[in-house]
């Protein structure tokens, strides 16, 4: 009798499991995207959740839109992004993205081949068709994995083909790995431009956000060369070397402070018409370097701080 609550346990774990199968989105997990509008990364990382009765709501990080249908120079510097307001995770399956004008996107995660369904709804009785055209076992990010290609075609009210520039697009979704495929979600079903899937933080495949404490991370024995040239109108010019080479590291207690001593060799060379001038400098120096004050290098793509009047987009 007492191995009965184990079992239990066991069923209610891999029921949760299960449950995230073919699901488009997860917020533990953040997904990098490269996409043909702007030949820009995008990203998909939840920052906040919210529950709708049964519904878990998802909402993706807010920053600068990548500019396609935005007019240049004019940006919101905390907008909606590609994967639109916010994604509704039923539990039935069904995966609801939002749009600009707060109108569904239906993605049926359970659906089968050649199921098809009213995947968006227009305005004057039209609507875009999803439909499982295929379902093939293919590389995802190297890993092997079951992906649902989901056709989009506009159609009338009568379910006859229209023309629409978001006609032979797909979504796909993988059963492990979420979203693979998919236009912009906020845009659609104005966007026809698709993005593919380049990384995903859980488990780490490919690409990945760059950090600062990756950035800063080096180790003893490496070197920094720079050089730098300035021409006046020859022979009259200008040139620069420095190389520093760690000797040393160290690393505060709490982890944010790293600290380097650098072997430093400057070289500076001058020249105008007949005057030369150049010297030599040896030397050592150290740098300092506090993690948490680089915070604008952990951000993902068009996201955005704002710090008074200033603000930075990384």
């Amino acid at each position: 009798m007492k191995k009965y609550p184990l079992l239990l346990l066991f069923c209610l774990l891999t029921a949760t499991i299960f449950a995230q199968n073919w699901q488009t989105v997860l917020s533990n997990r953040n997904a990098f995207f490269y996409g043909d509008c702007s030949s820009s990364i995008r990203a998909l990382f939840v920052d906040s959740t919210s529950f709708s009765g049964t519904d878990s709501v998802l909402y993706n990080y807010r920053g600068i839109p990548d500019g396609c249908y935005y007019y240049p120079g004019c940006f919101h510097i905390n907008d909606t992004l590609w994967p639109g307001v916010k994604i509704l995770i039923s539990q039935n399956g069904d995966n609801l993205f939002l749009n600009y004008a707060n109108d569904s996107i239906i993605i049926k995660t359970r659906a089968y081949l050649n199921d098809t369904w009213r995947l968006f709804e227009m305005d004057n009785g039209d609507y875009i068709s999803g439909e499982i055209d295929s379902i093939n076992f293919v590389p995802v990010l190297g890993m092997m994995d079951s992906v649902k290609n989901i056709k989009l075609t506009a159609r009338n009210s009568s379910g006859n083909t229209i023309a629409h520039t978001i006609n032979g697009h797909y979504i796909k979704i993988s059963k492990n790995h979420g979203l693979v495929t998919s236009v912009s979600l906020f845009n659609f079903p104005s966007e026809e431009y698709e993005y593919s899937i380049i990384g995903l933080s859980n488990p780490v495949l490919g690409l990945q956000n760059l950090t600062a404490a990756e950035i800063f991370n080096l180790d003893v024995g490496d070197i920094f060369q720079y050089s730098n040239h300035e021409d006046y109108g020859l022979p009259n010019h200008c040139q620069d070397y420095k190389e520093l080479r760690i000797l040393a590291k160290s690393v505060s207690a709490n982890m944010d402070t790293l600290s380097y001593t650098f072997d430093s060799l400057f070289y500076h060379y001058y020249n105008l018409g007949n005057w030369d001038t150049s010297y030599f400098v040896h030397d050592t120096e150290t740098v300092s370097i506090i993690i948490s004050e680089c915070f604008t290098l952990n951000e993902f793509p068009h996201q955005v701080h704002l710090v008074d009047t200033q603000f930075w987009n990384v």
